[in-house]
């Protein structure tokens, strides 16, 4: 979303995307300085982009924690086939593209598997965060 804010027209140039995850970062910044709680739904393919994300967190005193969504490829190539309106201009293309250029994680996250329904993946998403606390007291 924040991508199509910035570029009416969005060629998703290496100097869009460092743009849009710039502003990303920035409104996470206030927003945590602000008081709220803030879940960043982005790519972050790279280290340095989920460094960055954690240095905002460490630099607001602000929990950080990973989630690294994976799905199905059928899955994906049905969901994308079917959409009609969303805001990602996304397609297999893009998604392969993205899925081979992914550095893997080098620290603890949780895996979400957004393979089923939506209810599925809240309850999934609902029970890490549960465990995070837990194992936090």
């Amino acid at each position: 979303m924040i991508r199509k804010e910035l570029f009416a027209d969005p060629e998703y140039t290496a100097a869009e995307t460092a743009a849009t995850y710039d502003e990303l970062l920035e409104r996470a910044r206030m927003d945590l300085e602000a008081g709220s709680d803030v879940v960043l739904d982005a790519t972050f393919k790279t280290s340095q982009l989920r460094e960055c994300a954690r240095a905002v967190a460490r630099e607001t005193n602000a929990r950080f924690e990973l989630a690294h969504v994976v799905c199905e490829p059928d899955v994906v190539k049905t969901r994308i086939e079917n959409r009609t309106e969303t805001v990602s201009d996304a397609d297999l293309t893009v998604y392969h593209r993205l899925k081979e250029s992914f550095e893997p994680i080098d620290r603890e996250h949780v895996v979400i598997d957004n393979s089923r329904s939506p209810a599925a993946t809240r309850r999934q998403l609902d029970e890490s965060v549960l465990n995070l606390v837990v194992d936090r007291l």
